[in-house]
């Protein structure tokens, strides 16, 4: 008796193929005559496996049969390379006797849209025909989706322009329809400068995503780059979808932009100082003050000589100590300035307050009820405050300064209002003429003021001796210190603030200014004005104005 040992192989043969083997365990006989017919349901061509236009998975049938008068033995089922696959191997019959048949069936699977072709070969024993070929073809019907553009460059713009956008397409260029589940836009560069304008929300939850794209449909997003510096920037869009054959990352686009300066503009200087300032006398106007203001009138000139020297922008006004009335500024022409015909007569007739005020002296409130006028442009006091201008505030009083009970204010506070008053602090000095530390006797004789010393040391000014025989130093010195070296310097055009460079009679200054964007200025620390006469070069990038439309 002979036996007959069946055995299914499926290896790999290249990188797709699979074979399908059967082995005997004896020679065959002598006189043998198998003879293979293979045979597909294509009307025409029977070696042809035509699977049509297929969407989905679809399984195709080749018939083999034995014609002959002796066993047919199928040795090898070769399948090359391809989208096909060998399905349900198990069930082929590798031995078939005289008018046996067998099927073997194929599996395509659609990968990418358009043609697929490969081959099925029948290996068997027929001695005539010992390898048939079978040819397959589908065509597949999946969907696609690309993103075009998959690459775009915004170019080189310069800072300051306004941001430009792009469009990004994701088309389905295949046959079927394509589904839409995951849009996701990652900026590498981490700096908000590439951002995703327009994605693409289910209806139902603005969280998602759920588009379905026909064949030849497409969808847009935008994609915006505002450049804030000049670093380079990434970002890259991906979208995720149905399309087999797809990575696990979906379909990506990836967008560049970069940013560089614009024109370059040099502002010079020359430190000439800032001799525009307004200044605020508040005058005691007590009984006890009456030598005082006679002093303040007789020595008046000295403050106006040295201001003519200067060539001070100046502007005078007075206010009082007494609650009861202070706030409106003293005299038919309340503010002084150096176009006013007699300018120091006529100031000095406004200094000339009385002395039938109040015994409780509150000169920091009166201060402050002026200014809040100036500021508020209200009647007498209208037109006072000047953008440019410092601001000088001096008390003159033989009395302590008692404004706390009203709202609990001490030194500090008043001063903090007062130096609201102008975007850089420094330029609100405070100055007194009081009776100092400690009280004081000459013309006349004083109680401590401690309360204006303090403000005076809180602002840099100065606190002078209201006993002295002779004030026209203490006027001088108050003229004097109502001109200053200019520590703001305002730029010409708005830079880009990284960009700004410092250079002081030709030398880089890197330390002790900085670039203040609400003055558009650079200001500099008191102890690094520049001298008097000094070249001051501010060199910085200014931003673009290039947008679209």
């Amino acid at each position: 008796m002979r036996f007959l040992l069946l055995v299914l192989v499926a290896f790999g043969l290249g990188c797709n193929e699979v074979s399908v083997s059967a082995v005997v365990d004896e020679a065959p006989s002598m006189h043998p005559d198998p003879r293979i017919e293979v045979a597909t349901t294509h009307p025409v061509d029977p070696h042809l496996l035509d699977f049509g236009q297929v969407g989905e998975e679809r399984v195709g049938e080749v018939v083999i049969r034995n014609v002959g008068t002796n066993a047919l033995q199928v040795r090898e089922l070769e399948l090359s390379q391809g989208p096909f696959e060998l399905v349900q191997t198990d069930a082929v019959e590798l031995l078939l006797a005289p008018e046996d048949s067998t099927v073997v069936r194929i599996l395509f699977r659609p990968t990418a849209d358009g043609p697929s072709e490969g081959q099925l070969v029948v290996h068997s024993n027929d001695r005539e025909r010992p390898a048939v070929p079978v040819r397959l073809q589908a065509d597949g019907l999946v969907p696609q989706v690309i993103l075009d553009p998959p690459s775009f460059d915004f170019g080189e713009l310069e800072l300051g322009c306004c941001g430009r956008h792009l469009e990004v397409l994701i088309r389905n260029v295949g046959r079927a329809p394509a589904r839409v589940f995951d849009l996701q836009f990652e900026d590498l560069s981490a700096s908000g400068e590439l951002v995703l304008a327009s994605p693409l929300p289910d209806d139902d939850d603005p969280d998602t995503v759920d588009l379905l794209l026909d064949p030849g449909d497409e969808a847009a997003v935008t994609v915006w780059y505002w450049p804030v510096d000049v670093e380079p920037d990434v970002s890259v869009l991906r979208v995720t979808t149905d399309s087999p054959g797809e990575s696990d990352d979906g379909v990506s686009a990836v967008q560049f932009g970069r940013a560089g300066y614009g024109p370059t503009q040099t502002d010079a200087f020359l430190q000439t100082g800032n001799r525009v300032v307004d200044v605020l006398f508040v005058i005691d106007n007590s009984v006890s003050m009456g030598d005082q203001q006679w002093g303040l009138e007789r020595n008046l000139p000295a403050f106006f000589e040295i201001a003519d020297e200067l060539v001070l922008d100046y502007q005078l006004a007075v206010t009082t100590t007494d609650l009861g009335e202070c706030g409106q500024f003293e005299g038919e022409i309340p503010i002084v300035d150096r176009d006013t015909p007699d300018a120091a007569a006529v100031f000095a007739s406004n200094a000339l307050v009385g002395t039938d005020g109040a015994g409780v002296e509150q000169g920091f409130h009166c201060a402050f009820r002026a200014l809040e006028d100036a500021e508020g442009n209200l009647g007498a006091n209208a037109g006072f405050l000047r953008p440019e201008a410092g601001l000088r505030v001096v008390f003159i009083s033989d009395e302590e300064e008692q404004s706390e009970p009203i709202w609990g204010w001490g030194a500090p506070e008043y001063v903090e209002y007062f130096q609201s008053h102008k975007p850089n602090p420094d330029h609100v000095v405070v100055s007194s003429l009081s009776g100092g530390l400690y009280g004081c006797c000459g013309a006349g004789s004083a109680s401590p003021g401690i309360r204006y010393v303090q403000a005076a040391l809180l602002t840099g000014g100065l606190a002078m001796d209201v006993c002295d025989v002779d004030w026209a130093a203490a006027l001088a010195a108050i003229a004097f210190d109502a001109d200053h070296l200019a520590d703001t310097f305002e730029l010409s055009r708005v830079p880009v603030p990284d960009t700004v460079e410092v250079r002081v009679e030709g030398v880089p200054i890197f330390v002790g200014w900085q670039y203040e964007p609400a003055l558009n200025a650079v200001v500099f620390e008191q102890e690094y004005v520049p001298e008097n006469s000094a070249e001051v070069e501010i060199e910085y990038s200014i931003w673009g104005d290039c947008c679209e439309g």
